[in-house]
């Protein structure tokens, strides 16, 4: 596939370069840069509903103002004091959180489920050594456009703080220790760490999920300064001389992140399930407090001082939106069977009144009359009665009783002359009638 072109006369583009040519062409006519610092707004150019509302593109792509060589001293631009979820993302996001609390709910009738709110504290850096412009970058989720936490991450930090804890960081004490060569209490933890992580022959009874923060969640730069550049790449003899060189990258803040666990499986285990699921969320919460994820742990960043079990509040919020979710469903379903019924009692009625003569119908439209609507009583003597006269003359009198039925309940049979409109009227039906 062909690649993109830079436009040379919109330098927030230059990007695009990316992305193949058909991509970049649609991402155009979306795209609305904004480069203030803060929330972003919709930008004034393009259409504000139509717009690349990703945190992906504010990490990755939105940095570089060049990719000419001579210009590569100040080839980026510089960094916003803070990215924020839009007004958008944050809506949107708000629904994943939703979702994923709807989905816990719904596991934990199969499985044991904990989760556990822990308190950053400062800036954590998931993701920082990955390939960047910036040779600094964060893991953002490709789908929701947040940062987080992967799993994968978190379940390998806790298992390296499990063997730090009880086999000083040793595999091979560890295996040794399974074997119940190390004596019991070593047996246990090895024991316990196999039925948390797995081993080569059997997985992990507890399955560590994406952390994901809270609402509030934003990026905020922070910078690491080489004051020995010329030692580290050139292997010169470091010296006040050299000039340092400030590295600049996002970090991310929240109030809190929200860390799920959870157990299946039916194996037998080295101890209960709700116990083993309270191991691996008491070693979670040790690792992360002691350790740390991410990069620059040992500078403090990617710590966690404060966790909050909050399993059953967050499960109860789930099962309420289900809940609530089912009701719509019900609602949603009740208002279709009602709309369907009416709609095939319409075609019926349809149908049978298709089917009846003029006589017939003429007394159904009869028998519909309320002698106490002022409408129909005029209907009666004007429209109705003129058809009654039509059907008479044919020698359809029951249309003319039904219409002198009702005018004696409305009063309009017994009439003066001095009414003289009516009282012909009557005369007309007497006389159909042979009644005259």
């Amino acid at each position: 596939m062909s690649r993109n072109q830079p436009n040379k006369k919109n330098e927030k583009e230059k990007w695009m370069i990316f992305h193949p040519l058909d991509t970049a062409e649609i991402y155009r006519n979306l795209l609305a840069g904004n480069q203030s610092s803060g929330r972003r707004q919709s930008s004034k150019k393009g259409d504000p509903n139509k717009q690349i509302d990703h945190l992906w593109y504010d990490v990755h792509y939105r940095q570089q103002k060049t990719y000419a060589k001579k210009e590569s001293k100040n080839r980026l631009y510089p960094l916003k004091k803070e990215i924020a979820l839009s007004n958008e993302q944050l809506e949107t996001y708000r629904q994943v959180l939703k979702q994923r609390r709807e989905a816990l709910a719904l596991l934990s009738r199969y499985q044991r489920v904990k989760i556990l709110h822990g308190r950053p504290t400062g800036k954590a850096f998931p993701g920082l050594g990955a390939a960047h412009v910036r040779e600094a970058t964060l893991t953002i989720h490709p789908v929701y456009g947040v940062p987080y936490l992967p799993g994968s991450s978190i379940k390998g930090v806790v298992r390296h703080w499990a063997l730090e804890a009880f086999f000083e960081g040793s595999e091979k004490a560890y295996e040794t220790a399974l074997k119940g060569e190390a004596g019991e209490a070593q047996a246990r933890h090895a024991r316990a760490i196999r039925d948390v992580f797995g081993d080569q022959e059997h997985s992990g009874a507890v399955q560590f999920h994406d952390a994901f923060a809270c609402e509030e969640v934003c990026l905020k730069p922070d910078v690491l300064t080489v004051h020995f550049g010329d030692y580290y790449q050139q292997g010169k003899p470091p010296t006040d001389r050299m000039d340092p060189v400030p590295n600049e990258f996002y970090g991310v803040e929240a109030p809190y992140f929200e860390f799920v666990i959870t157990l299946a499986g039916e194996r037998d285990f080295s101890l209960e399930g709700d116990d083993l699921l309270e191991v691996a969320g008491t070693w979670l919460k040790q690792a992360l407090s002691e350790m740390g994820i991410g990069a620059k742990t040992t500078s403090g960043y990617g710590c966690f001082d404060f966790f909050v079990d909050r399993t059953e509040d967050t499960l109860q919020q789930g099962f309420q939106c289900l809940e609530s979710r089912e009701e719509k469903r019900k609602a949603q379903e009740e208002a279709l069977r009602r709309e369907r019924e009416e709609r095939e009692r319409k075609e019926a009625w349809a149908r049978k009144w298709a089917a009846m003569s003029e006589e017939e119908r003429l007394l159904y439209e009869i028998e519909q009359l309320k002698s106490d609507h002022h409408e129909d009583r005029e209907k009666s003597k004007s429209e109705l009665y003129e058809r009654v006269v039509a059907q008479a003359e044919q020698g359809n009198l029951e249309p003319a009783r039904a219409l002198r039925k009702y005018w004696e309940e409305t009063g309009d049979w017994h009439v003066k002359k001095k009414k003289k409109k009516q009282h012909e009227k009557v005369q007309i039906l007497l006389r159909l009638l042979g009644e005259s």
